[in-house]
């Protein structure tokens, strides 16, 4: 899916005619959600004439937009948000899942799958999640529609602090007080969603390998243990931080996009992180390059104790037409069955034009079809399975198969 990216960027959101546009002005957010009324009621197997109280009741509120002579009536992200809590529906997570998503492999999907998971999570969900941006690319940071602003006509700007701000932060030992990292965090993170944030990240992560290798023996970082002590400066600069979000903040999940690279940027991001995803191109070499990752995380596994993951989980995502890869998914549950996630994610075109316009993918619709057909059933299908995958990341009950909202209706079921 990341892959793709590059190629849905032609479409600039920004004079897309889409009625979904993700630069709204009026809004304090840096991406617009409007699901269609007809799509709530469907996602959730909610009555019309039960939103309709809740509006006369003003515990909802609709949007509405004129498109030639039709009026349509959209809920945003606070107001689906709002219903959840409603309906009971939103979701009960035991402590803050701390997720890396990182593959040593590029082009694998990574920033799409952030992107998904952390709008899903926060706007159908109800949860409240931070994304951090860690990679020099910043595709997540993009997508999120977060980027720096750079004047053509002036050089005069202000320079948007990023995930680069804080880790120079913390290289310095007098900034490790609580109202020193908590002002470090709040000057850099940015509103996206309700109850999603995001620390964005910048190309300045290229240079921070060199920096943080740097650190190693500065005792900027220690860890006790019995007599010894152990400087793990150069290793637990991130989990520093990420500890003081978690004990601070009440974030239900935290998910990490990583560069695809095991520079020390990343084994700071590995360091911190209570879980792994690891998203999966099913090509024949996959499951040659997931052996070398697996390996290479039990090598720092030895380096140091405390390095561990409560969970890991291997995401493949597929074209459902090439059987090959289905071959190839079969070698991978064999090869670490343990580790495999139930889960397959479509890779569809879908995706390319939902990310075209920066929409997440439960929010997708062609915009030459306007208002008169419904969301596509690529679109439907891939929303049932991050949804289904939302639910194994943060071990909640598995959906049941008659479960209604999110499509389930319609038959779809996840492809395996």
């Amino acid at each position: 899916m990341e892959s793709l990216i590059s190629t849905a960027e032609s479409q600039n959101p920004q004079t897309s005619d889409s009625p979904y546009s993700a630069n709204d002005t009026q809004s304090q957010y840096t991406l617009q959600i409007k699901l269609r009324s007809s799509v709530v009621e469907e996602f959730f197997d909610v009555p019309r004439m039960k939103i309709h109280r809740w509006e006369e009741a003003g515990k909802i509120q609709a949007g509405h937009e004129e498109h030639g002579s039709r009026k349509i009536r959209y809920f945003d992200a606070e107001n689906v948000r709002k219903m959840v809590d409603l309906l009971g529906r939103k979701q009960n997570v035991d402590g803050t899942y701390t997720y890396a998503i990182w593959h040593n492999k590029g082009g694998v999907g990574k920033s799409t799958v952030v992107f998904q998971l952390a709008t899903m999570m926060s706007t159908l969900m109800g949860l409240k999640v931070l994304v951090i941006d860690t990679d020099g690319q910043a595709d997540t940071t993009h997508l999120f529609n977060a980027e720096q602003e750079v004047p053509l006509d002036t050089d005069d700007f202000i320079d948007q602090r990023s995930i680069c701000d804080i880790l120079y932060d913390l290289m310095d030992p007098h900034n490790h007080t609580e109202e020193s990292l908590k002002e470090s965090f709040e000057d850099t993170k940015k509103t996206i969603l309700p109850g999603l944030d995001l620390i964005p990240s910048d190309d300045r992560v290229v240079e921070l390998d060199y920096d943080i290798r740097e650190l190693k023996g500065k005792g900027i970082i220690t860890e006790e243990k019995g007599d010894e002590s152990f400087d793990l400066s150069s290793v637990a600069l991130l989990k520093k931080f990420i500890s003081f979000v978690q004990e601070t903040y009440d974030y239900d999940v935290i998910l990490i996009d990583c560069s695809p690279d095991l520079g020390d940027m990343n084994v700071n991001v590995l360091f911190a992180a209570d879980c792994l995803l690891i998203p999966v191109e099913l090509e024949p070499k996959a499951p040659h390059s997931l052996k070398r990752v697996y390996n290479r995380l039990i090598k720092l596994a030895k380096m140091h104790e405390s390095f561990s993951f409560e969970k890991l989980l291997i995401v493949p995502n597929m074209n459902e037409r090439h059987d090959v890869k289905a071959v190839v998914q079969t070698r991978i549950r064999d090869m670490l069955p343990n580790f495999s996630s139930r889960i397959t994610l479509t890779k569809t075109t879908t995706v390319v034009k939902a990310i075209g316009q920066r929409l997440p993918i439960f929010n997708y619709q062609d915009p030459n079809a306007k208002w008169m057909a419904k969301i596509p059933e690529p679109a439907k299908r891939l929303t049932n399975e991050l949804w289904d995958l939302c639910h194994e990341m943060l071990n909640l009950e598995e959906p049941k198969p008659d479960h209604h909202g999110l499509f389930k209706p319609k038959g779809i079921t996840n492809a395996q």
